[in-house]
């Protein structure tokens, strides 16, 4: 009977060894699994980028800016025409927010809403046909002669391949991007304007003018609000939203398969 209860208690032990040694093996495994990285990769079109601009809300100018005398003198020359009435419409509205916050969903930003206040300033603006910042209180994306806000945005968000993650810091060339995923904005409002201004600093075709507030591409913030595609939380480059959700799933899994079997050896000692 000694003996019986020594291989009983031997047994049990070997099967909680065995489990415990199981479901350390596969929450290594899940880990090993969620830390793989992966680029995602945009499919893209070939578009000619004709004017942008974009400003950092500092004390420097970030595109050359015509000065004020030429500013003076091509207004005297601006001439406007209206969009079909679909330009301020829901559509339009619509159009920007959804290639906004596909941009800001990939770089694991909460999405834009639309703001009223922030389009009528943009189209305002717009209508000047001026090609310089407003320097206005607001963050503020400038483009030109493109078919539709959407290609215009595209465009904006191309410049990630420009922007130095490890550098963290403004430049002409990604403050479109860096202004479009800023995490701390909260809030867009775009207008949309022909115009037909020769002169110099004038704009000529479609002229999309996109208010952002707050305002973003502030300096020394950059690295807190320009998370690269995917980011987890510890820093590494994953699949942004779906990795974290497949990383707390298949810790729930382990946990459970753990307590199973831990289950599973306590009925031996029954």
């Amino acid at each position: 009977m000694q003996s019986m209860r020594t291989m009983q208690g031997t047994y049990s032990f070997r099967v909680l060894a065995k489990s415990f040694f199981v479901g350390s093996a596969l929450a290594a495994a899940a880990d090993s699994y969620t830390t793989l990285t992966s680029t995602t990769t945009v499919a893209t079109s070939t578009t000619t980028i004709t004017l942008t601009l974009s400003r950092i809300a500092s004390t420097s100018v970030s595109a050359n800016p015509p000065t004020q005398a030429r500013l003076l003198a091509s207004s005297t020359f601006t001439t406007t025409s209206a969009l079909p009435s679909s330009t301020m419409s829901s559509s339009f509205q619509s159009e920007v927010l959804n290639s906004t916050n596909w941009y800001r969903a990939r770089h694991e930003a909460a999405p834009l809403t639309w703001n009223s206040t922030l389009a009528d300033y943009a189209q305002n603006y717009a209508k000047g046909c001026i090609w310089k910042h407003s320097g206005g209180p607001y963050g503020e994306n400038l483009a030109a002669n493109f078919a539709n806000s959407t290609l215009a945005i595209d465009a904006w968000g191309k410049e990630e391949h420009s922007y130095s993650y490890k550098d963290g810091k403004f430049t002409e060339h990604d403050g479109h991007f860096t202004q479009l995923v800023w995490q701390n904005t909260t809030q867009v409002g775009c207008g949309l304007v022909q115009c037909d201004n020769d002169a110099h600093a004038g704009v000529k075709g479609a002229y999309l003018v996109c208010e952002y507030s707050p305002r973003g591409n502030v300096d020394g913030q950059f690295k807190y609000n320009v998370d690269k595609p995917g980011m987890e939380d510890d820093g590494t480059l994953g699949l942004g939203g779906a990795a974290s959700n497949m990383h707390d799933g298949a810790r729930e899994m382990v946990v459970t398969l753990v307590v199973v079997y831990i289950i599973f050896a306590l009925c031996f000692l029954c």
